[in-house]
C-alpha cells in the first residue's frame, strides 16, 4: 500500500464536466502511458495515431488536433467513456484533474490541475473528490509511470520533517476558511515554521498567542493596499474575505509547489517565507476580485500564485530592511512609468527603512496605475536590489 500525501482536504473540490463550458485540456494535450495507454489508445483512435509523439520517458502526448481535447464532445462528457466506458479512458483522464501526482522518497504526493480544470470549493459540504477514491485508483495502477513521476524537496526538508509540518497546514485550512482577512492563517504557519525550527510543539490554530503576529501582517496588508489605492473601496471586505478563502483553501497546494520548483531554498528558509508569500498572494487575488466584472473562481487564484508568483514574494518582505544598489531598470518604459521607477529608485537607494517604507513614499505621489506597475517593474526587471 502506497503511503499518500494529499494536498487538499478530503472531498473539499469538485468538478463537474457537463455544465463546465470549458475546453477540457486545452493547450495541455493528451498525455498517455506507453505501456497501459498509447497502443489502446491508437486503436480507438487511428486517425490520431499519428498525432501521438514521445516527449519523456513512458509517457506519450497527442498534438491537439483542435481546440481542446479531441476527444471531448459537445456534452462535455469524454466519447471514449460515453461509447466505451471509463476504464477505456486513458489513466491521466480518469484521475484528472487530480493527476498532479509525484513521489517524494517514499512519498506519493497527489496534487490537482486547477488551472486546467475549473475546481469547485465544496469544502463546507465535503460533497467533492475523496482520498479514499483517489488513493485506491492510482494503487492499482501500479508502477504506470504517469502515477510515479519522482520529484524531491530541498535536502533538509526530511531532517526537519516536512511531512508533519505539510500535513498539519492542510489539515488547518477548515479551519480558517471563513476569516476574514489572510493574516490569522498566515500567522499561524509562521508560528508553525518558528516551532518546527526551534524543535518545539506545534502552535495550535487560533492561539491568543498569535494576536501580535497577527497584527503586525494585518499592518503590512494596510501597507499593500495603501500602496494599491484601495482602502476605502467599498467592496473591500467582501474581496479580502473571498481572497482569503479561496488562498486558504489552496493553501497547501501552494507551499508544496513553491517547495519542489527549481532553485529552491533550503526547507529551513522557505518554511519561514512561505506564509508572507501566500499572504501577499491573498492580497493580489483580493485586487483581481475588486477590477473584475464577475466573481472568478479557484483557477483565477491559481493563476495568480503562479503568474505573479515574484511579485507576491516580493511583497513578502514588505516589513524588512531594502536597499537598491542603482537604478531598477526602465528598458523601455513610457516617460510617466520612467518618472515612478526614478522616485522608487531613489527612495529605495537611501536605505535604513522597510522595502514598504520605501514604497510608499517614493510612490505616494503617483496615480495608483504607475505605482502597480512600477512594482512589477522591480520584481520582475532584475534590479540590484538587497533585502536584509
Amino acid at each position: 500500500m502506497s503511503d499518500f500525501f494529499f494536498t487538499f482536504l478530503d472531498r473539499s473540490l469538485a468538478y463537474d464536466c457537463p455544465s463546465c463550458g470549458q475546453l477540457c485540456c486545452k493547450r495541455s494535450g493528451l498525455a498517455l502511458d506507453a505501456q497501459g495507454d498509447l497502443l489502446k489508445f491508437a486503436a480507438h483512435e487511428p486517425r490520431l495515431a499519428v498525432l501521438a509523439r514521445p516527449v519523456a520517458p513512458a509517457r506519450w502526448d497527442i498534438v491537439e488536433a483542435n481546440d481542446g481535447c479531441a476527444m471531448l464532445e459537445p456534452s462535455g462528457f469524454c466519447h471514449l467513456e460515453v461509447t466505451r466506458g471509463r476504464a477505456e479512458k486513458p489513466l491521466t483522464c480518469r484521475l484528472f484533474p487530480f493527476n498532479a501526482i509525484a513521489r517524494i522518497g517514499a512519498v506519493r504526493v497527489v496534487d490537482f490541475h486547477n488551472v486546467i480544470c475549473p475546481l469547485q470549493d465544496v469544502a463546507d459540504a465535503r460533497t467533492g473528490q475523496p482520498w479514499a477514491a483517489l488513493a485506491a485508483e492510482i494503487e492499482a495502477e501500479g508502477d504506470a509511470a504517469l502515477v510515479n513521476a519522482k520529484s524531491q524537496l530541498p535536502p533538509d526538508a526530511e531532517k526537519l520533517r516536512w511531512r508533519g509540518v505539510e500535513e498539519r497546514v492542510r489539515d488547518a485550512i477548515a479551519g480558517h476558511l471563513a476569516e476574514a482577512d489572510f493574516a490569522t492563517f498566515a500567522a499561524w504557519q509562521e508560528e508553525v515554521a518558528a516551532a518546527q525550527l526551534a524543535d518545539r510543539a506545534l502552535p495550535e490554530p487560533h492561539s491568543p498567542s498569535l494576536a501580535p503576529r497577527v497584527e503586525a501582517l494585518r499592518q503590512m496588508v494596510a501597507g499593500y493596499r495603501q500602496l494599491f489605492g484601495v482602502q476605502g473601496d467599498a467592496q473591500l471586505a467582501a474581496a479580502s474575505r473571498a481572497a482569503a478563502r479561496q488562498v486558504a483553501l489552496l493553501s497547501c497546494s501552494f507551499r508544496m509547489n513553491l517547495l519542489q520548483r527549481h532553485g529552491v531554498p533550503p526547507y529551513a528558509v522557505e518554511l519561514s517565507r512561505m506564509p508572507r508569500h501566500l499572504l501577499a498572494t491573498a492580497q493580489l487575488v483580493e485586487l483581481g476580485l475588486l477590477a473584475r466584472q464577475r466573481p472568478p473562481g479557484l483557477r483565477a487564484a491559481t493563476e495568480t500564485f503562479q503568474g505573479a508568483a515574484p511579485v507576491a514574494a516580493l511583497l513578502g518582505m514588505w516589513d524588512r530592511p531594502a536597499r537598491l544598489h542603482g537604478e531598477i531598470p526602465i528598458q523601455d518604459a513610457p516617460a510617466e512609468l520612467r518618472t515612478a521607477l526614478g522616485a522608487a529608485s531613489k527612495a529605495l537607494r537611501k536605505g535604513g527603512r522597510s522595502l514598504g517604507e520605501a514604497l510608499l513614499e517614493g510612490l505616494r505621489d503617483h496615480p495608483v496605475h504607475l505605482r502597480g506597475l512600477a512594482l512589477s517593474q522591480l520584481a520582475y526587471g532584475g534590479a540590484p536590489l538587497e533585502i536584509a
